[in-house]
C-alpha cells in the first residue's frame, strides 16, 4: 500500500522538481549583426522538400524513425519500429570495440552529446504545389506532421507502406496512418520567404576560413584523432564562414570525426563552392561541447552549423549531399540550388539535424530535429530579443487533472490531459516580456461533462476605465481564448483581437465576442475606442488566461475521449481543431513579472506558492463553472475561485486557497497528500490510466523503473535517469492510454484481483465501474465487473482484522455473489440473501482468483475446480444460522469466476 503520509513531502518536492525542470530552456541564437532573417517558420521543420513530383518524391523515407533517435549508437537490432525495422547500424563504424570511439553510448571527447529519445520533432514541409512524400517501414513522430502546399491529402503523398504516425492526437501504441499526419492546402509562402532571405544573407557574408582539401582518416583509430575546428570570427559578428573550395572536385569527408567547436551564440556557415558535391561516408559531423548549439544544456538542442550549397547550374541533377554511415549532431544541410532535380541522399545515419533540398531521400535513419533559431542583437537599433521554451525547445509537457475535486473519485488522472509548449519572448536587456505563445493539444478527456482550461499568469494588469496597462493583444487560432482581469468584486475580460482591436466586457464568461466595447491597441497602448457602458472603472489583478471554456467546443465529441477503447467516436485525428495556439503580444515596453510579495498580497496572504515560469498556475474549471477550479498542489485559486463552495466539513483541500483566508499549506491536496493535478515536464511522458483505473495501481514499476507510489514517496529523490520514469512500467497495456510510450516501456502481467485500499472511513472496494465504501454500492444499478485489478502484494499487507472488515463490506443486498449451503446453497432458503437465481450445482465448474484468510494467514492464488471439491478442500461446509461456515476460515473471496450463475464476486464468511 502507498504510504500516503510521505506523499505530503513528495508534493512539496515535486513542486520544486517541476519548477527546476521547467526552468531549463533552449535560448535561441543571438548574433551581433543586423539584417539576420527570421527563423520563425524555418525552425519548425526537420525536413523541407522544395521539389515537384515530376522529378520524383520531394521527400522519401525508407525506415526507421523520424522525429526520434532512440538508440545511440544504433547496432541495427535494438528498438525496432512498428514494422520491425531497427536500422541504422552505426555502432560497427564508430565504436569498433573502443578503438575509434571509447564508448558505444557516447561521442568522442570535445564533442557535444546527441539527444537520445523521442522529441516529436520530425515535422516536414512540402513547399511545391506538386510536392509529394513517400514513407516505407518508418515510424513518424511529429507534433505538426506534414505541411503540404498541394490541394488535398491525395496530392501530397505518393506511397505509404508499413509506416505509422505518432503525435499528440494519436491514441494507442501502434500509431495512426500517415494520412492523418498530412495537412494539405498549407500556406508555406512565409517559409519560402524566410529561406529566400537566408539565401541573400548567407551569400553576402565575408569568408573567415577556406578549406581546400578533403577530410579523410581523421579519427582516433586511423589518424591523429578527430578533426577539430576552433571557432574564429574575424569580424566579431558571431558567424564563422568557411568556404569549401576543392576546385571542380567533390568534397570528401571519409572515415573521419569532424568536431566544430564553439560557444553559445556562435554559428558556423559552411559554403560549398564551384558546384562540388559533398560526400560523407563512415564519418561523424558533430558540434563541440563548448556551448554551441545549446550543448551547454547537456546535448545539442539547435543548429550550430549550416552547410550551404547554391553553386550548381539550373539543369543539374547532382546528389548535392550524400551520407553513408554517418552520425550528425547540431548541423543543417541546405541545398538551395535553382535546379529542380538535385537530391540529398541519406543512408544508414542518425542524429539531430535539418535537411532542406529539392528531393531528400532517406533510408535506415533515426533523426530528431535541431532547429535554427536566432535572435538579432546590436548593432540593430531595435532591442535584442531572446526566446525561452518550456519545458524545452521542440518538447512538450503534460498537465493531468482529476475533476472530482474535492472528492478523490476514481483517481485515474485522465479527466483532462493536455500537452503544452510555451514560448516566452523577452527583451534581452530589460528582461521585460514581449510575447507569450502557448501551444496546447487536448489528448484525453475522461469525463461525462466538459471542463474549462486556463492558467493564471504572474503579470499584474491595471485598468482605469479607459486604458489597460501593460498593453496587450490576444490571438488564438481557435478563437476560444480570453484574458480575464478580476479581483474579489470586479471583472474585465478581453477577447481575441483583430487588427489590434480587442473586444472587452465586464464578465469573465467568454461573451466578449458579443461586446460592443473594445480596446484599440494599434498605437502600442490599449485605449477604449469610445464611451463604453458596463465596464469597470477600475480593476488591478493578475491576469487569468482562459485557453478555452469547454472542451466540447472542439468538436461534437461524445464523453470519454481517448480514455477507453479506440473507436471512431474517440478519435479526433480527422477532426479539427484539436490543437490550438494562443499568443499574447505586448506592443509597448513589455510586461514585468510580479514579485512574490505582490502576488501573495493580491491573494490576501503574506506568503504563498508562486511560479514565475510556464505553465505558471494552470487549472481546470469543473464543468465550466468558474468558481470550481482545480490547481496543482499548493497553488492558489484565482479570484474567480469560490473556496466556500467547496468547503465541505471545513477541512478539505480547497479552503483558504483563494483570495481570502489564512495561508493553507495543503491547497489542492487531500489530508493524506494526494493531488488533483500533475505537471509532467519530461517530454517522453505520454501515458495515462484508462477510465476508472487508479493511477497508483496502474504504474507499479519493475526492476528498472520506480512505481508511481515509490516515486511519490521519495519525492523523486531516490532515482536517477530511466528509473525516475515511473510511467514506463504499467501493469498491463489494457490499463493505459496514450501512444508511443518510448524507449524502454515495459508491460507486466499480474493476476487480476480485487483492489482494496484503506481509508479513514474503512475500505474502498474498487472495480471498473465504481467505488464502494462502508455503505455499499453508490447506486443500485452498479455492480462489479469481471475484470478487477490490483497488486497482490497490496492485498497481502492487509491484516486479519482488516480483511475481516473487508469481507463484511460485501454482505449487502446490492452485491452479487454465489450462495451455497452444504451441497446446495451457501445460504438457507430462509436467509434474506438467498434467491433461487443464486443456486448452483455441485458439479458447476469454477475458474477464479481467490483470497483466503485461514487461521490468521492471508493467501492468494487461482483455482479451477468444482463447487463440491472447493467445499471439500476447505474442510466441508457447516450450516451456521444460514451461513456456510468453514473451520478456521474467517473469510474466503472468489473473483471473476467463469462458472455459476453470477460472474462477478462470491464469498464465504463465518459470522
Amino acid at each position: 500500500m502507498l504510504n500516503h503520509v510521505v506523499f505530503v513531502q513528495y508534493l512539496r518536492c515535486m513542486l520544486l522538481i517541476s519548477v527546476l525542470s521547467t526552468s531549463y530552456s533552449a535560448s535561441s541564437l543571438t548574433l551581433n549583426i543586423s539584417g539576420v532573417p527570421s527563423t520563425e517558420e524555418l525552425e519548425k521543420y526537420l525536413i523541407v522538400g522544395t521539389g515537384s513530383s515530376s522529378d520524383g518524391d520531394a521527400v522519401n523515407i525508407q525506415g526507421t524513425e523520424i522525429g526520434a533517435d532512440q538508440v545511440f549508437l544504433s547496432d541495427g537490432s535494438l528498438e525496432p519500429n512498428t514494422a520491425g525495422e531497427a536500422g541504422p547500424n552505426t555502432a560497427d563504424t564508430f565504436y569498433q570495440s573502443g578503438d575509434r570511439w571509447l564508448s558505444n553510448s557516447s561521442v568522442p571527447t570535445d564533442a557535444g552529446n546527441v539527444y537520445v529519445g523521442i522529441n516529436w520533432s520530425g515535422n516536414i514541409a512540402l513547399t511545391d504545389n506538386n510536392g509529394e512524400v513517400s514513407f516505407s517501414n518508418t515510424d513518424f513522430y511529429a507534433e505538426i506532421g506534414i505541411d503540404c502546399s498541394a490541394n488535398g491529402v491525395a496530392h501530397c503523398r505518393n506511397g505509404l507502406s508499413g509506416s505509422r504516425y505518432f503525435a499528440l492526437n494519436v491514441s494507442g501504441t501502434n500509431g495512426a496512418s500517415i494520412n492523418s499526419a498530412i495537412n494539405p492546402n498549407t500556406d508555406l509562402s512565409t517559409l519560402a520567404g524566410e529561406m529566400s532571405s537566408w539565401d541573400t544573407f548567407i551569400t553576402g557574408l565575408s569568408t573567415d576560413l577556406e578549406i581546400t582539401e578533403n577530410i579523410e582518416n581523421q579519427n582516433r583509430k586511423d589518424g591523429s584523432g578527430p578533426y577539430l575546428t576552433t571557432f574564429s570570427d574575424s569580424d566579431g559578428n558571431g558567424i564563422m564562414v568557411i568556404d569549401i573550395n576543392v576546385g571542380n572536385n567533390d568534397f570528401e569527408i571519409n572515415n573521419s570525426d569532424w568536431i566544430l567547436q564553439g560557444s553559445e551564440n556562435q554559428l558556423y556557415v559552411i559554403r560549398v563552392l564551384n558546384g562540388s558535391n559533398v560526400n560523407i561516408s563512415n564519418s561523424s559531423l558533430l558540434v563541440g561541447d563548448g556551448g554551441i548549439a545549446g550543448t551547454d544544456t547537456g546535448y545539442a538542442t539547435e543548429v550550430g552549423v549550416i552547410f550551404y550549397h547554391d553553386s550548381d547550374g539550373s539543369s543539374s541533377s547532382d546528389t548535392i549531399y550524400s551520407f553513408d554511415n554517418a552520425v550528425i549532431n547540431g548541423i543543417a544541410f541546405w541545398d538551395r540550388n535553382n535546379a529542380s532535380s538535385t537530391t540529398i541522399n541519406v543512408s544508414n545515419a542518425q542524429g539531430c539535424a535539418q535537411f532542406i533540398g529539392a528531393h531528400i531521400n532517406m533510408s535506415n535513419v533515426r533523426f530528431s530535429h535541431c532547429p535554427l533559431s536566432y535572435t538579432e542583437s546590436s548593432p540593430s537599433s531595435s532591442p535584442s530579443l531572446s526566446r525561452s521554451y518550456y519545458p524545452a525547445q521542440n518538447q512538450f509537457g503534460t498537465l493531468m487533472f482529476e475533476d472530482n475535486f474535492p472528492k478523490k473519485g476514481d483517481y485515474d488522472f485522465n479527466d483532462f490531459v493536455v500537452r503544452y509548449q510555451v514560448t516566452v519572448t523577452s527583451n534581452a536587456e530589460t528582461q521585460a516580456i514581449k510575447g507569450i505563445s502557448w501551444i496546447s493539444s487536448l489528448v484525453a478527456a475522461g469525463a461525462d461533462y466538459s471542463n474549462a482550461y486556463g492558467s493564471e499568469l504572474p503579470i499584474n494588469w491595471s485598468f482605469n476605465g479607459t486604458s489597460l496597462s501593460p498593453a496587450v493583444t490576444l490571438a488564438d487560432t481557435a478563437s476560444f481564448a480570453t484574458l480575464c482581469i478580476a479581483d474579489a468584486s470586479t471583472q474585465l475580460e478581453i477577447g481575441t483581437c483583430s487588427d489590434s482591436i480587442c473586444p472587452i466586457d465586464d464578465t469573465c464568461d467568454g461573451s466578449t465576442a458579443n461586446s460592443s466595447c473594445s480596446l484599440d491597441c494599434s498605437s502600442g497602448q490599449c485605449i477604449t475606442q469610445s464611451s463604453c457602458t458596463n465596464i469597470p472603472s477600475s480593476v488591478s489583478a493578475p491576469g487569468i488566461l482562459k485557453l478555452f471554456y469547454l472542451e466540447k467546443e472542439f468538436t461534437d465529441r461524445t464523453a470519454f475521449f481517448n480514455t477507453q477503447s479506440v473507436n471512431s467516436e474517440e478519435n479526433w485525428s480527422e477532426t479539427a481543431p484539436f490543437k490550438w495556439q494562443v499568443s499574447l503580444t505586448f506592443p509597448d515596453d513589455g510586461a514585468t513579472i510580479m514579485s512574490s510579495e505582490t502576488y501573495c498580497s493580491s491573494k490576501g496572504k503574506s506568503s504563498c506558492t508562486y511560479s514565475t515560469l510556464p505553465p505558471y498556475n494552470p487549472f481546470i474549471s469543473i464543468h465550466g463553472d468558474q468558481s470550481k477550479e482545480v490547481h496543482l498542489p499548493n497553488h492558489l485559486g484565482t479570484a474567480l475561485y469560490d473556496a466556500d463552495s467547496f468547503d465541505e466539513n471545513g477541512n478539505h483541500a480547497g479552503s483558504s486557497c483563494g483570495i481570502s483566508g489564512s495561508e493553507n499549506g495543503s491547497c489542492y491536496q487531500t489530508s493524506t497528500g494526494l493531488p488533483w493535478a500533475l505537471n509532467m515536464t519530461d517530454s517522453s511522458f505520454y501515458a495515462w490510466p484508462k477510465e476508472r483505473h487508479e493511477i497508483i495501481n496502474v504504474f507499479t514499476g519493475d526492476s528498472e523503473h520506480l512505481s508511481f507510489s515509490d516515486w511519490v514517496e521519495s519525492g523523486g529523490n531516490s532515482c536517477s535517469g530511466q528509473s525516475c520514469s515511473w510511467w514506463m512500467a504499467a501493469e498491463s497495456e489494457q490499463e493505459i492510454k496514450g501512444s508511443s510510450l518510448g524507449e524502454g516501456f515495459k508491460l507486466k502481467t499480474k493476476q487480476e484481483a480485487l483492489i482494496c485500499e484503506s481509508t479513514n472511513n474503512g475500505f474502498f472496494i474498487r472495480s471498473n465501474e465504481t467505488d464502494y465504501d462502508v455503505s455499499g454500492l453508490e447506486t443500485n444499478d452498479q455492480g462489479l465487473e469481471d475484470s478487477l485489478t490490483a497488486d497482490w502484494s497490496n492485498i497481502l499487507e492487509i491484516d486479519a482484522q482488516a480483511f475481516e472488515e473487508l469481507c463484511s463490506l460485501l454482505g449487502n443486498d446490492n452485491t452479487s455473489f454465489w450462495t451455497r449451503r452444504n451441497t446446495s446453497q451457501l445460504y438457507t432458503p430462509t436467509h434474506p440473501y438467498y434467491t433461487s437465481n443464486n443456486k448452483t450445482d455441485d458439479s458447476t465448474q469454477i475458474h477464479a482468483y481467490r483470497l483466503l484468510l485461514d487461521t490468521g494467514e492471508l493467501t492468494q492464488g487461482s483455482t479451477s475446480t468444482t463447487w463440491s471439491d472447493l467445499s471439500t478442500s476447505l474442510g466441508g461446509c457447516t450450516d451456521n444460522n444460514g451461513n456456510c461456515s468453514f473451520e478456521g476460515v474467517t473469510c474466503y473471496i472468489i473473483l471473476g469466476s467463469s462458472g455459476g450463475n453470477k460472474k462477478t464476486l462470491g464469498k464465504w464468511k463465518e459470522h
